[in-house]
This record gives C-alpha cells, structure tokens and sequence, in this order.
C-alpha cells in the first residue's frame, strides 16, 4: 500500500463552533473535523507552534 504524502504536519483536533449572521439573533452549531492556517501573522505563527508544542507532549496549551 502507497504512504500517503504531506508537506505540512497533520495533527489531531475537534471542536465546536457556533455560528451567526451578522446582527442575526439565529444560531447554527456545527462540530469542525479540522483547521488550515494559510496566512498568519509572526506573533500568531509563534503562539500556535506553541499550542502544537504542548499537544505533542500531551499537555494543556498555554492560553495566551
């Protein structure tokens, strides 16, 4: 069997959004199977690898 090839990464996350429409007061939730930074400014860049860092080494991210 062919090993699937990436050129980032992947790492494990789930959550839960809630979404709403500009002033709207309806709601929508969804569960998000997965995120993708495409852009993202140094400081944020330096936070996430972070939170990465610390997920790796299975512990609780720094909420900063």
């Amino acid at each position: 069997m062919e090993q699937e090839r990436r050129r980032s990464p992947r790492y494990p996350f789930a959550g839960s959004i809630e979404m709403r429409e500009g002033a709207s007061e309806d709601k929508r939730t969804a569960r998000v199977m997965g995120l993708m930074f495409r852009e993202t400014k140094p400081y944020y860049l330096m936070v996430l690898r972070k939170w990465l860092l610390a997920a790796m080494m299975g512990k609780k991210g720094p909420r900063s």
